[in-house]
């Protein structure tokens, strides 16, 4: 049932649409969008678009509101959705965004979900102007061996970066993606003037925090 889903999920037209980031596709009748599951497990699409359609496959799944003892036992997500905005006035849990904000809360559990939010948030990283600044701000073991330039962060490296000391006290092999809260997250690589890189990574500092409170990193 098209007409059903969220009015975020629809175009200017009222049709509705993949609201994965980079994806264009539009469900054109109800049948299409019975079929969204088919739509997100498509491949060759760019990485965070992929990242994107893996966390709404998580969020098809999920079956209990977050706010109350709702449970939607007919197994049609868009029931718990129209749940959400009819007694809740919210719609965090049919937004990519307020899905994320649930994962890292411990709201929602779900370890696919951890996977692809972690790999999304590290691809809008890689993607973007942060990069250069966290590399450059966090790399004091290559400065100190006597590099003139820090090297970009590598994937191992940047998980490490991302990830708050202590939080896996198992060393490497626990897993990577656990989530963890806002208050957590950069905490460790918060400015400090006696680091050379200090006013060029403090703006990056606090809107990356900001950014990943809000599920938008």
């Amino acid at each position: 049932m098209a007409g059903a889903s969220p009015v975020h999920w629809r175009d200017q037209n009222g049709t509705p649409k993949c609201i994965a980031a980079g994806c264009t596709s539009l469900f054109i009748n109800n049948q299409n969008f019975s079929n969204r599951r088919d739509h997100w497990r498509t491949t060759g699409c760019a990485f965070r678009t992929k990242f994107e359609h893996d966390i709404l496959i998580c969020m098809e799944d999920q079956t209990r509101c977050v706010s109350c003892n709702f449970h939607n036992h007919n197994g049609y997500t868009m029931t718990l959705y129209q749940h959400e905005v009819s007694i809740h006035g919210t719609t965090v849990m049919s937004s990519i965004e307020g899905y994320v904000t649930l994962v890292r809360s411990g709201q929602v559990v779900s370890e696919d979900a951890q996977k692809a939010i972690f790999s999304r948030m590290m691809n809008i990283i890689v993607e973007s102007n942060m990069l250069g600044p966290l590399s450059r701000y966090s790399n004091i073991r290559d400065r100190a061996e006597g590099q003139n330039e820090p090297k970009l962060l590598g994937f191992e490296d940047l998980k490490t970066q991302l990830s708050p000391p202590g939080r896996r006290p198992n060393g490497p092999q626990a897993p990577y993606y656990e989530p963890f809260g806002p208050n957590e997250f950069l905490l460790h690589l918060i400015p400090s003037a006696n680091n050379q890189y200090y006013a060029e990574w403090t703006p990056f500092w606090y809107s990356m925090r900001n950014d990943h409170a809000a599920g938008r990193l």
